[in-house]
């Protein structure tokens, strides 16, 4: 099974590539590969769960919402029944991003903080236009990034905290910001290690 394992998660870590250079056909291709893999090893453990998630999130990138809130709802009913109690933030931040397009942001936020999910709780309060809540929230979390060296929040939090600037009307920082963002989006050679990183 291991074999399976590592192929799964290096089309899963094309997949997070792709999506991040917005090429989201290749995303769907690698993303579905990864998904039918995992589930063929994966009948005791839950690395299927992860698979899933992400494709709701591409479903969310191309506007179906509705797609994305099925998706969600039979991974988070999967992970009750299992007991797959590490898996429940991963859950919980993807239905925060589904309530924000359902313009449900009390809802949102109650779930980004009943499981301690600062990066969800500050896009729900840009969602709201509290860009100073937000900004609060981002910065806390930048500090314990930068300590914790966490690459794989890096992206996401960029983009939130120059949005959160050009809310503010702190066009000169959101821009710096931004150019961070466009310098970590960047195409990488793509190597097996840095694919099982992803």
């Amino acid at each position: 099974d291991q074999p399976l394992q590592i192929v799964s998660d290096a089309y899963l870590g094309l997949a997070r590539l792709h999506y991040e250079w917005n090429d989201l056909d290749a995303a769907q291709k690698y993303g579905e590969q990864s998904l039918h893999l995992a589930r063929q090893y994966d009948t005791v453990i839950d690395r299927f769960i992860v698979c899933e998630l992400f494709l709701a999130r591409l479903k969310l990138a191309r506007g179906d919402v509705a797609g994305a809130d099925q998706i969600v709802a039979g991974a988070s009913h999967t992970v009750r029944q299992n007991n797959f109690v590490h898996r429940v933030p991963e859950v919980a931040a993807s239905q925060v991003l589904i309530l924000i397009r359902h313009n449900r942001h009390a809802e949102a936020l109650d779930i980004a903080r009943k499981h301690a999910l600062p990066l969800s709780e500050a896009l729900v309060e840009l969602a709201q236009g509290d860009a100073l809540t937000a900004l609060s929230l981002l910065n806390v979390i930048d500090e314990q990034a930068q300590v914790g060296h966490w690459a794989d929040e890096h992206l996401n939090l960029t983009v939130l905290l120059a949005m959160a600037f050009y809310l503010q009307g702190e066009t000169d920082l959101a821009l710096q910001r931004l150019s961070g963002a466009l310098a970590l989006a960047e195409p990488e050679p793509l190597t097996l290690a840095n694919l099982m990183t992803k």
